[in-house]
């Protein structure tokens, strides 16, 4: 049987908790019969709440953009796994390329959340991809390599249950030569369970 495929739409910093609750009023009669796809939408914080009250009995997941891999502590400002449990959550986006290009966040980093994801019981999307720079210079596969490998150590294939990897459009050419060269080794056989871990790769600007 194929993998189901995720759908996962990140907000970014965009909607507050009313507006949040009036696209989901939107959305949710769009969506009601797909069953083809996994679909997960991640709001900013502030609106977690309102977003799981608002699809609950759908079968749309709710994650968050982000999560520190301590449990609790002195880190002002992060958000831990067991905080995102507690608001519901059950996805988590780890490593986007904003947290990378603003926020200092690194391969090392996005080793450590995502461990602290798997542990907590959450499904991590992890985010890999190069610079314009990078790729124009033909240096894609080995910065895709380099984030990969550095991202999954001491990640074991059982841990993860599945590595999915997408992108963004699915139809150009790069994109299909990262799907085909990515050297993950995170896979599973269909007897397994269902998806614990998405990688997503494109480019970014």
């Amino acid at each position: 049987m194929p993998r189901q495929r995720l759908i996962a739409a990140n907000w970014k910093m965009y909607k507050n908790p009313d507006q949040t609750r009036e696209f989901f009023q939107a959305f949710l009669p769009l969506v009601a019969d797909h069953t083809r796809d996994e679909i997960v939408v991640c709001p900013p914080y502030t609106d977690l709440h309102a977003a799981v009250e608002a699809t609950t009995g759908s079968h749309v997941a709710i994650g968050a953009q982000d999560m520190y891999w301590k449990e609790e502590g002195a880190f002002t400002g992060e958000i831990s796994p067991g905080m995102l449990l507690a608001a519901e959550c059950t996805h988590v986006i780890i490593g986007h390329s904003e947290r990378r290009q603003y926020f200092g966040e690194t391969d090392d980093t996005v080793n450590l959340k995502l461990k602290a994801a798997l542990e907590a019981g959450l499904t991590p999307i992890v985010c890999v991809g190069e610079v314009l720079e990078e790729r124009e210079a033909g240096l894609t596969e080995d910065v895709l390599r380099r984030q990969c490998l550095r991202a999954f150590h001491a990640i074991s294939a059982k841990k993860a249950g599945w590595s999915s990897l997408m992108n963004r459009s699915g139809r150009s050419e790069p994109a299909r030569r990262q799907r085909r060269s990515l050297p993950l080794k995170l896979t599973a056989s269909s007897e397994q369970k269902p998806p614990k871990l998405s990688v997503t790769a494109w480019p970014r600007a």
